[in-house]
Formats: C-alpha cells, structure tokens, sequence
C-alpha cells in the first residue's frame, strides 16, 4: 500500500491489536490517547470518568518496520460497588484502558486511560505514561478530550522508483510481474519508464512468492542490476 505526506491513518478501539506495515514511509508522528474512565452513580447522581491522557512523539524509520497499535477503551460503567452510602446503592466506573504503541513488539508509546467515576473517590489505571526515547518532538498532555483514539500521521514518505537492468535492457517488476521495457530512446522516456513502472519497495517484489511458489529475482541472472531514480524537489 502506498501513502502521501499528511495523510492521516486513524485508529478506533475495537478490543485488538491493529497493525501497520510502513513500507515507503520515512517518518510518522503518532498521537496517542488513553481510554475515558467508565461513570457510576449515587441515586441520580452521576459520577462521570476522567478522559485519558494524551501522548505524541515523533518517529524516523529506516527499515520496513511495523507498528502495533491498541487503542484503549472506555472503563467499564455502573460496577456494584458493594456497599451503601447516604442509604443509597452505589455503583462505580471503573478506570479507562492505556493506549500503546509497539514498534516491532517494543514498547514506544503509552498513554494512561482515563480515572474511573465514583462517589469520592478517583480510580485511576495503574499505567503510567511513556514515551521511548527513539521518538522526538514528544510531549504528554494530561486528561485530553478525546478517548481512546491513535492517529498516525504520515509526514516523510520514501519516494525512491526502482527498475531493473540487464543486458543493457531495463525491466520492470510492478505487480510483482518481470516486464521488459526495452532499452530507452533517450533520458525523457527513461524517466517516465521509471515513474510508470518503477516500485518503492524493492524487496517485496523481488522476494514475493508468485502463484506458481517461485520468486521474481529467481528470474533473473546473476548480471541484473538494479537502477534507482530519486524525483527532484
């Protein structure tokens, strides 16, 4: 999949780990919000949860590396605390979940949920807030409002085009597919060879599997070489 500078990729809780692969991607800031605290009541009265808190950093890649991302959900609401009080039943919200962010399974990010509402009381999660050093610009922002929420903004993409040549010929493998392009009338034609059928992640293409159980580089002999072209600013 491919993506531009500013798009925003945003993740709602849904109870499971999410994942994003960042092929072609440079740099990402993450905004990382913790799950609000669930509500209880005394009688009519409500006791409404905390938001949780928000945490940003952001992040230069090098590889094709992925993220694991968990937005929290809200606390559960209206929990039998067990006990009267002023002769009425009270009942409890329970703290909000963390959000996180892993990078390749390590911890980089974690943002609190949000305290859970109670008579007198504020019930807060036992997580702390954290923000690994491998992230920059970061900052932390305590009871946010927005719950449970991770936006993931794309700032640098890697906008590299590669073709393939051999025997003076240059070859495409877009889709995963060898094609040969031929040998180019000029440096005109090269280049829109390279925008038109140039890729960005050189070793997804060639290490691929096709239908057939065999990769595109097994194609290729060993005098291929492989041409880059950077667009200009």
């Amino acid at each position: 999949m491919s993506y531009t500078k500013g798009q925003e990729l945003i993740y709602n809780p849904n109870g499971k780990v999410q994942t994003l692969n960042l092929q072609g991607i440079k740099k990402v800031k993450i905004e990382c919000w913790g799950g609000r605290g669930g509500y209880g009541c005394l009688g009519t009265s409500n006791f409404w949860g905390g938001y949780g808190d928000c945490c940003i950093g952001e992040l230069n890649l090098t590889n094709e590396e992925q993220l694991q991302i968990y937005p929290g959900n809200m606390g559960d609401s209206l929990i039998d605390a067990g006990y009267i009080v002023n002769q009425q039943h009270l009942y409890q919200g329970r703290p909000g979940e963390s959000s996180y962010v892993n990078l390749d399974s390590m911890r980089i990010i974690t943002s609190r949920g949000g305290y859970g509402g109670d008579y007198s009381t504020k019930h807060y999660s036992p997580d702390k807030n954290f923000i690994n050093d491998i992230l920059s610009n970061s900052s932390i922002t305590s009871n946010s409002s927005i719950s449970g929420k991770i936006i993931i903004t794309i700032e640098e993409v890697n906008n590299n085009k590669y073709l393939i040549k051999q025997d003076n010929k240059y070859y495409s493998i877009k889709d995963n597919t060898l094609t040969e392009l031929g040998i180019p009338i000029d440096d005109v034609q090269k280049e829109q060879w390279f925008n038109d059928y140039g890729i960005d992640d050189l070793k997804e293409a060639l290490l691929t599997y096709d239908e057939n159980g065999e990769k595109l580089i097994d194609s290729l002999d060993d005098k291929f070489e492989v041409r880059m072209m950077v667009p200009k600013d």
